[in-house]
């Protein structure tokens, strides 16, 4: 699964295994075995050398990422959820334990193929069933194939999460993507909630700070063959005024949460006031997008 042998969106979602190296340790259901099997601590490794951001801060960010994404579905009711661009994320094992949700996971191939192969294998080794979660592939630029993807849902009201799509993609293709999921979405009573809004002005911020290193963005660079600071948004502005375009409403929450709800501090003993200081540095980062179709 060498980034070089895919074509450039499905080195885009390669990014996404290095991550779950960083999911391992916090308290994400089986975690710890999805990195395992996709061999994640390997990937995290070569994509991520030691650049002056250590692993623990690396995987409490995530971690505050992840869970602002969780909190702001459940606020919303959601219980039909298609996640684009899954990667080998632990949001379908987690939210198909609600007997009364149904969750699509998909992307590209070979990523979603190997996501289906490990959760599978996951819910035979533990005597779980789970016929309420489904894999798909999908290419999000495509409307057919999102299409597709949501005939596995009983019911046309769907919400859509997304963690990563849009960050390495060109102005063009995230209008291209939005314009997809308002598409699917519009008319039903459903929500997309989103990590993905990244701007030019947040990435100088934090570089400026220390949040994030140069090395972060020239070795993305090199694995996906994009530029994420060239692909973002200018400015806050900018993305509530494509949104507007597309029909969407935009909001954006905080994901923050108190030191003590972040079980990655605990399992690797972090020190509270360190954690405290690098989260709020990236602030700016650490949001979720809610967007209700107008």
């Amino acid at each position: 699964m060498a980034a070089k042998k895919l074509s450039p969106l499905a080195r885009t979602s390669s990014t996404a295994v290095p991550l779950a190296y960083l999911r391992s340790f916090s308290d994400e259901p089986f975690a710890k075995e999805i990195s395992d099997a996709t061999d994640a601590k390997k990937w995290f490794l070569e994509s991520y050398p030691k650049d002056g951001i250590e692993i623990p801060l690396r995987a409490a960010s995530l971690e505050a990422r992840g869970k602002g994404i969780d909190r702001e579905l459940k606020r919303s009711g959601a219980k039909m959820i298609l996640e684009l661009a899954s990667g080998v994320s632990t949001r379908g094992l987690k939210l198909s334990a609600d007997p009364a949700a149904t969750i699509v996971q998909s992307d590209l191939q070979p990523i979603v193929g190997v996501l289906e192969v490990v959760v599978r294998g996951i819910l035979k080794g533990n005597r779980i069933k789970r016929e309420n979660l489904h894999f798909c592939e999908v290419n999000a630029l495509n409307y057919d194939s999102i299409a597709d993807a949501a005939m596995k849902f009983e019911t046309p009201k769907i919400s859509v999460v997304t963690e990563g799509l849009l960050n390495h993609m060109s102005l063009k293709e995230k209008d291209a993507i939005i314009s997809n999921i308002h598409s699917i979405i519009g008319d039903y009573g459903g929500v997309w909630v989103s990590s993905d809004m990244y701007t030019k002005q947040m990435m100088r911020r934090m570089l400026r700070n220390g949040a994030l290193t140069k090395e972060d963005l020239h070795r993305l660079h090199e694995i996906t063959g994009r530029s994420m600071y060239q692909m973002s948004f200018d400015e806050e502005r900018d993305i509530k005024k494509t949104m507007r375009k597309h029909g969407f409403e935009a909001s954006k929450h905080s994901v923050l949460a108190k030191p003590q709800e972040l079980t990655t501090l605990k399992l690797l003993k972090m020190e509270e006031d360190e954690a405290i200081e690098f989260l709020e540095k990236r602030s700016s980062w650490l949001n979720t997008w809610v967007m209700v179709p107008k």
